[in-house]
């Protein structure tokens, strides 16, 4: 039995609701987003059904939950192979774009959190609305700071980080562009894989 979330919290209870009421489901496998899964682990802990999260690690990390599982290694791992790299080429201030939903937020949090144990600054933090691929004015802020000399991303699209990044080389811009969490897709390479 397949259920599509549509990448909606409240649609994520109700087709969790759904699949609980099935006599025939043992194990739920998904949903496969944190906001998704963070909207069903109350329903989850209480009806003690076993779910499997496809990429939710911080919900699952952060409840005790014995019955909720995820196959997303923590969020760690990635960031510190990202500030490994960047300390490796002395990258050590850093702007910070994300857009404003859920996981781009969590991974914007939980950069700075690292960043900061980590001895790196983070100089500037930008805030885009989903769906605005218009990044020239945080870009000018990010160029007129001059002291900054790395760029993390946590974009809700592929498609967005191409954007950015052509539009990066239009203004001047040659800083190191980071992030984690799949950062290209064919859709991106088609749009923008000359500037990448």
């Amino acid at each position: 039995i397949t259920e599509d979330t549509q990448t909606d919290a409240s649609v994520a209870v109700l087709a969790y609701q759904k699949l609980a009421s099935s006599n025939d489901i043992q194990v739920i496998i998904g949903p496969t987003w944190e906001a998704d899964t963070q909207a069903v682990a109350p329903l989850v802990a209480a009806d003690g059904n076993v779910l499997v999260a496809v990429s939710s690690y911080k919900t699952i990390e952060d409840g005790d939950f014995s019955n909720m599982f995820s196959t997303y290694p923590p969020y760690h791992y990635e960031l510190e192979s990202v500030l490994d790299h960047a300390n490796e080429h002395n990258t050590k201030r850093f702007a910070i774009v994300y857009t404003d939903e859920f996981f781009s937020e969590l991974m914007k949090d939980f950069f700075v959190q690292a960043a900061s144990k980590r001895g790196f600054e983070v100089v500037q933090i930008h805030k885009q609305v989903v769906g605005d691929s218009d990044f020239r004015t945080t870009l000018a802020k990010i160029k007129a700071d001059g002291s900054i000399d790395g760029l993390y991303t946590s974009l809700a699209g592929d498609i967005d980080r191409g954007a950015l990044i052509k539009q990066m080389k239009e203004v001047g811009m040659d800083l190191p562009v980071y992030g984690v969490s799949s950062a290209e897709s064919a859709a991106m390479l088609e749009a923008y894989g000359e500037f990448v």
